[in-house]
């Protein structure tokens, strides 16, 4: 039976989406949906549409948390004879709390049962960092060739019919190369205008490794609204320049330089209009002077952001002398107390410290955990605009600093740190 969307908009449905062909022969269309975030009805009904209008390619992930919606909508659209599921090519990607080589293959059933399909076109390992699920997925020491092994068992009994890498490094990729039996044919990576990637896309193209672009669009929209970001939008005069050309939308214009760099993207909206737009990319070609002026933008500037536990003070300085712009991850540490590693200071939101200097700003302790770290600058940005409107004062930046345990919850143990490194004995 085919659906009346499909007889209806059948001209349009016939817009080909051209393909990557992978080391090992297979294809992948290159532009996807990305679906990051994605739930609910409204999430739902915009995957729907989506292939209702020629999208093929799909990408997900387990810690999204939207396999099962997602996997209602497929289902949907391959009973109503909109596509046959050969026609499909769907992502998904293995966690951190599952990398030990007997945790891979039931992670990966996992998600063919909350898809509700019995293969994945493409299985990725989302993060080249392992948490142990016993101790509060604190990050532990694991060998990735390890995982690998695991991955190419999903390849091997048929779960996944491509299997890759996302977020690692040269020497993570190498070590994966060196060791495998299956080659990844992946690597998932951010590219957008303010961090092109040429290195890494170099290296795999080098290696006959496509290349997923996520978060496209990067810091563009100005959402997320943190100083310091690039000075980079939709409305950049390059982009308008190049757009207009074209008769196509800086969006648009984003989306086809990384097909011609060498990426997939993958942008993600629920916005049918959007969904529609950022399909319309294959009937313009940009000149080779446009592809550079583009490339001009890059800032290497990641738009996905060391706590106040672990002070740094010695790769702050080392940074600072370089020039190099530090950002902060895990800023509150372990104060929640949630993660209950054994031997983690006793160290909390409650701490007498920071109570009593968030009276004296009328603050909460966490906004004044943010303030202390974009005061001695290890937190280039906040989305948060209240951490702007006070200041601490020198003495109680001191207090803070008193309270350092040069406590990581990833130890020196638990990393494989590279003798180039100028603080071996320390973690970065």
């Amino acid at each position: 039976m085919v659906s009346l969307f499909r007889l209806i908009f059948g001209i349009f449905l016939d817009m080909d989406v051209p393909s990557v062909i992978l080391n090992n022969g297979n294809k992948i269309p290159s532009l996807g949906l990305g679906t990051y975030m994605g739930e609910g009805r409204e999430f739902k009904e915009a995957v729907k549409y989506a292939i209702d209008i020629g999208y093929r390619h799909i990408d997900t992930a387990m810690i999204y948390g939207n396999e099962k919606v997602l996997g209602e909508a497929i289902r949907e659209k391959i009973a109503d004879g909109t596509v046959t599921r050969e026609d499909l090519f769907i992502t998904s990607k293995l966690w951190n709390c599952y990398h030990d080589f007997d945790q891979v293959v039931p992670a990966c059933k996992r998600t063919l049962k909350d898809l509700g399909l019995d293969y994945v076109d493409l299985y990725l390992i989302h993060w080249p960092v392992a948490q142990d699920l016993r101790t509060g997925a604190v990050i532990k020491k694991h060998n990735l060739v390890d995982t690998w092994k695991g991955m190419e068992e999903c390849y091997n009994l048929g779960l996944a019919k491509n299997i890759g890498v996302s977020n690692f490094s040269t020497k993570q990729m190498l070590d994966i190369l060196e060791g495998a039996s299956v080659l990844p044919v992946m690597h998932q990576i951010e590219v957008n205008p303010h961090l092109t990637q040429k290195e890494m896309i170099g290296f795999c193209k080098e290696r006959n490794i496509a290349v997923t672009a996520y978060t496209p669009f990067g810091c563009l929209s100005g959402a997320w609204n943190r100083p310091g970001q690039p000075n980079i939008t939709f409305k950049h005069p390059t982009l308008i320049k190049i757009a207009k050309n074209y008769g196509k939308t800086t969006a648009q214009v984003i989306l086809r330089y990384l097909i011609e760099v060498g990426t997939i993207p993958i942008p993600k909206s629920i916005n049918k209009n959007r969904i529609k737009e950022n399909l319309e990319v294959f009937d313009f070609k940009l000149k080779s002077e446009e592809i550079a002026e583009i490339d001009a933008l890059n800032k290497d500037y990641h738009a996905i952001e060391v706590n106040r536990l672990l002070a740094q003070k010695k790769m702050i300085r080392f940074r600072e002398e370089r020039d190099i712009t530090v950002d902060t991850y895990t800023p509150f540490g372990c104060l929640s107390g949630a993660w209950n590693s054994p031997g983690q200071p006793y160290t909390t939101s409650k701490h007498p410290t920071l109570v009593k200097i968030a009276k004296n700003h009328g603050k909460t302790t966490a906004l004044v955990i943010l303030r202390y770290l974009i005061q001695v600058g290890k937190l280039e940005s906040w989305e948060n605009k209240e951490v702007y409107d006070f200041e601490l004062k020198s003495e109680e930046i001191a207090e803070i600093d008193a309270m350092n345990k040069d406590y990581h919850d990833v130890t020196d143990e638990e990393l494989d740190v590279s003798d180039d490194y100028p603080f071996k004995n320390e973690i970065f």
